[in-house]
Parts: structure tokens; sequence; C-alpha cells
């Protein structure tokens, strides 16, 4: 009887162990994709896009993005935004992000 109660412990803290360990490498796994917010996490630029319909100044994972069909923006070039060539939307360091543009004036 002890002998299977010893068999039976180790069976229990085998699978303890192992639930234990799959529980570490999931959270390991989702800690790696999410280097800033689910919001703003790309793995390439492709990945991303405005976090607004009009004037954006910050960059979003298109999965959480607005739907901007229908919506008329301004056409003009607001400082601090990705208008008239300011600034392009890319996956940087896996987060969206806004690669300024340099020499632009009107920026």
């Amino acid at each position: 009887m002890i002998d299977n109660l010893q068999g039976l412990s180790m069976y229990l803290l085998l699978v303890l162990v192992i639930i234990v360990a799959l529980g570490s490498i999931l959270i390991l796994k989702s800690s790696l994709y999410s280097f800033d917010t689910p919001k703003t996490s790309c793995f390439k630029d492709e990945d991303c896009g405005p976090a607004t319909c009009c004037h954006a100044n910050k960059a979003i994972n298109k999965v959480y993005g607005s739907n901007c069909l229908g919506v008329s923006c301004t056409e003009e070039c607001k400082k601090g935004t990705i208008d008239c060539g300011c600034g392009r939307i890319a996956c940087v360091s896996s987060k969206c992000s806004i690669v300024w543009t340099k020499n632009n004036s009107w920026c």
C-alpha cells in the first residue's frame, strides 16, 4: 500500500512539474510578442496603420485600427502628424511606430 502511495505521489509530482513548465512556456511566449501593448505589436510594416483616420500622430496594429470607410479628412498639413509626407508608419523593434521625415520645414 505504501509503495502505491509513493508511486501515486511521484506521478502527481511529475504531472505538476509538467503543468508548471507548460504554463511558464506560454507566459514567456506571450511576453515575447507584447513589447508595448498588443495594440502596437507587429512583425512587419504591413501589420501597422494610422491610429486615427485623420491627421494621425501615432501608429497601431491594423487589427485594432478604426474603420475609416466614408470618413472625410481635411486636406491641411497638420504639424506633428504623418500628413503631407511628414512621416511614415513602420514596424520598428516589433512596435508600430512613425518614422518622422527630416528636413521638411512644414512638419
